[in-house]
């Protein structure tokens, strides 16, 4: 039948109910699986001498990032079921008139069973289509299967940005934690660790979380105000705009001078001394030294921009595609062990472990790691 777009059907095939519910109960096992591998490379491609403290190191901080990741997508992911889609099939079976082809039944006992394949969903749109007596009957019939993306309306913008905003903090703050423990546990220098791992923390959570998810919900409020707000491909246009603009752009930026000049003095310093240090900053050498040097310690680089891709799922997410909510604790967990390890690709080395001076360093398991380790 003409009129039925391959492409919007090769987009049904991904919502499918039984594709999202087998990545919903994938991403459980497959976050400590290829959590575990990434830290495994990362101490693989460490000099010899220190690899067992850099695996000890940086598994603490991808185990706290993995166990966040998870609570968090127990928390804010909704569970996936056949149920609805089981019985959608059935009633579309009741309702199909005796002039359907066999074809079309098949197709509906094959979806009973398992998934069906782009021109599998793309054979059924059409046959539906043809079978109904009107073509709303076939797409209300199509529906019943693979539900249409319905977008995040104005209302519950602020309520979606909230949730996803947490599920991405969680994973952060787990990486953090973990990253402290492996502090502790590797006997690293912890002041100088603690202050790159909170401003990386800052970094990828202003930068590439929750900046990002407040660009896109502005740029959905504000379009859902003009006569486009129902049009598909401006919503998503209004998506894209809006964390570009907003977190792509501008989050590195915002999240660099928070770190330069409210978390970094305060970690050196103290809440009060970091304060007076960057008043007694700005008064000597004026405001603009605020900015100056912003990127000297973390600029944005090729993988930041791979990092986006959990931005722009949020795009989808806001659009009413299902199958990307599940795969957003994996790659939220990116974010979380980049802050665990304390990444800082401008900062000048780290001074070498001051052996001894944690209460891990006379364990007799964690000792030879202390005899052979220094901060990477």
């Amino acid at each position: 039948m003409s009129g039925v777009s391959p492409l919007a059907s090769a987009a049904l095939w991904l919502d499918q109910p039984r594709l999202v519910y087998g990545l919903t109960r994938a991403v459980p096992w497959a976050l400590p699986v290829l959590g575990a591998a990434a830290a495994i490379e990362d101490a693989r491609r460490a000099p010899q001498p220190c690899r067992s403290a850099a695996m000890i190191r940086d598994g603490a901080a991808m185990a706290g990032t993995v166990i966040a990741a998870l609570i968090g997508a127990k928390r804010f992911i909704a569970p996936a079921s056949l149920q609805g889609l089981k019985a959608g099939i059935a009633q579309v079976q009741r309702e199909l008139p005796a002039s359907a082809s066999a074809s079309t039944r098949e197709l509906l006992a094959l979806a009973q069973r398992r998934m069906l394949s782009p021109r599998q969903v793309h054979r059924l749109r059409t046959d539906l289509l043809a079978a109904g007596a009107t073509p709303q009957q076939g797409r209300d019939w199509m529906d019943r299967i693979i539900p249409r993306p319905q977008g995040v309306t104005g209302k519950e913008i602020l309520g979606e940005i909230k949730d996803l905003s947490l599920l991405g903090l969680l994973p952060v703050l787990g990486g953090l934690a973990g990253g402290v423990v492996g502090n502790a546990m590797t006997g690293e220098n912890c002041r100088r660790r603690l202050k790159n791992q909170a401003q990386e923390a800052s970094f990828q959570y202003l930068a590439n979380i929750v900046l990002c998810n407040i660009g896109a919900g502005a740029a959905l409020s504000a379009l859902e105000r003009t006569p486009l707000r129902h049009h598909r491909g401006a919503r998503l246009g209004a998506l894209i705009g809006g964390i570009t603009a907003v977190g792509v752009l501008g989050g590195s930026a915002i999240a660099n001078f928070i770190g330069k000049n409210l978390l970094g003095p305060m970690l050196e310093e103290g809440p009060i001394g970091g304060l007076r240090a960057t008043v007694g900053r700005v008064r000597t050498e004026g405001v603009a030294s605020l900015w100056r040097g912003l990127n000297d310690q973390r600029h944005i680089e090729a993988t930041d921009v791979a990092l986006h891709a959990d931005d722009f799922a949020v795009a989808g997410v806001f659009a009413g595609l299902k199958w990307i909510t599940p795969l957003l604790a994996l790659l939220y967990t990116v974010s979380g062990y980049r802050a665990g390890v304390g990444y800082r690709n401008g900062a000048p080395p780290a001074p070498a472990m001051t052996r001894g001076a944690s209460p891990f360093a006379q364990s007799p398991v964690f000792k030879p790691f202390y005899q052979q380790a220094r901060v990477l």
